[in-house]
């Protein structure tokens, strides 16, 4: 049903290999392989949304007489496989090492009638500004600062009163 190998997809993963674009020469952290990098990597996310679309839709019509279980069945299996691929993308291409941003909810969407849009792309994610993430990097390091600093404290409160429980049972 759905083609997940790009490999020989016009447009797909090694296209511009292929095409003269991108040889093997090119730099790997040039922009222009990151963004056709990135595009195969949405493209594949959106297969892999469609297929998980369809495998719900046929978990949710398992009861229904008119359903065939090998439908369902071979869909969960191309899911799988799209799964696989995306993976393989993003270890591959290296996009994958890139963290998440959280996107914003879209007011007055619902999961339905945003999933039915197959054109429509993904919320524009709120990009935090430098300080903000200085201030959660600095957050963070104090919360872990003062967690490390009460273990040492309950370790030493520990070693402490198995060294007085030591004395006492070499002075009896």
């Amino acid at each position: 049903m759905y083609n997940t190998n790009f490999v020989n997809v016009p447009g797909g993963f090694n296209a511009g290999a292929q095409q003269g674009g991108i040889g093997h020469h090119a730099d790997p952290n040039s922009p222009r392989l990151f963004t056709e990098n990135l595009a195969n990597v949405l493209t594949e996310v959106f297969v892999l949304r469609d297929l998980a679309t369809e495998a719900l839709k046929g978990i949710q019509g398992a009861y229904h007489a008119s359903h065939l279980p090998s439908n369902t069945a071979h869909v969960i299996a191309e899911l799988k496989l799209a799964l696989e691929s995306l993976m393989s993308i993003l270890r591959s291409s290296g996009v994958g090492a890139l963290p998440l941003l959280p996107t914003p909810p879209v007011s007055g969407a619902t999961p339905t009638a945003t999933a039915g849009s197959a054109n429509a792309g993904p919320a524009q994610p709120v990009v935090p500004t430098e300080a903000q993430l200085l201030a959660e990097a600095n957050t963070m390091v104090k919360v872990l600062y003062d967690t490390l600093g009460k273990k040492q404290e309950s370790a030493s409160v520990v070693a402490n009163l198995l060294a007085v429980e030591q004395t006492n049972r070499g002075a009896k």
